[in-house]
């Protein structure tokens, strides 16, 4: 009995830190979705999580480290959502029905996104080298589990090219989402008549992004 109730104990302190590490990402992720990176302080994540600033750092040392858990777990939400769309569509599969599938997917995930746009140079910066390594194992995993699924819908994909294909995806997320998502400054400079061509739309742009490269890809292919 006594030997049960420590085992039920440490199960309940295990979901106790869970939970609490839990809050702790959602009150992150609902600050970053009102403000930039930088204007995101933890004793705010602490205050909005109803804790103690110093308790919300024995869970995430830094706030790279808290930002970067939160990435991981919206790339797998992402990625998962992707899965199952390639697993169970019917039909021909064409590189225009792939293109809509990431289109649809990526454009509602506006944190996700701007975080994408942090990882090298902010997120992996002020975190332990272990902990970079753990993300890129968990990243390669990840890229080649929907790689395979991309390259069995899309047949002028070879072996190892969907992995690298989510690759080039993100380049083009990262870059499309700096050319369309200016500063409060830019933005307002953008309103004058003659910079209208320079105002550009982040889904239109990465529609026609996506269409380039895939159909590149798949004219490589038939040479």
């Amino acid at each position: 009995m006594i030997m049960g109730a420590r085992v039920v104990q440490r199960a309940r302190r295990r979901e106790d830190k869970e939970a609490r590490r839990r809050t702790i990402m959602e009150a992150a992720l609902a600050l970053f979705e009102e403000r930039r990176f930088a204007e995101v302080k933890m004793i705010d994540v602490a205050r909005a999580a109803n804790l103690a600033k110093g308790t919300v750092f024995l869970y995430f040392p830094t706030k790279e480290a808290l930002f970067l858990d939160i990435l991981e777990e919206l790339l797998v939400d992402w990625l998962d959502e992707v899965n199952r769309n390639l697993d169970s569509g019917k039909g021909r599969w064409t590189s225009a029905r792939v293109r809509r599938i990431l289109t649809e997917t990526l454009v509602p995930r506006d944190s996700f996104i701007r975080l994408l746009g942090l990882i090298t140079n902010v997120l992996e910066e002020n975190v332990d080298v272990k902990r970079v390594v753990a993300f890129k194992r968990r990243l390669l995993d990840l890229l080649n589990n929907t790689g395979g699924r991309l390259e069995r819908r899309l047949d002028f994909l070879g072996s190892g090219e969907g992995a690298h294909l989510i690759l080039q995806i993100y380049a083009a997320v990262v870059g499309v989402k700096q050319l369309t998502d200016p500063g409060q400054v830019a933005r307002e400079a953008l309103q004058r008549p003659e910079l209208e061509s320079l105002n550009l739309d982040f889904e239109t742009e990465l529609r026609e992004f996506f269409l380039i490269l895939l159909n590149g890809l798949e004219r490589r292919a038939e040479k």
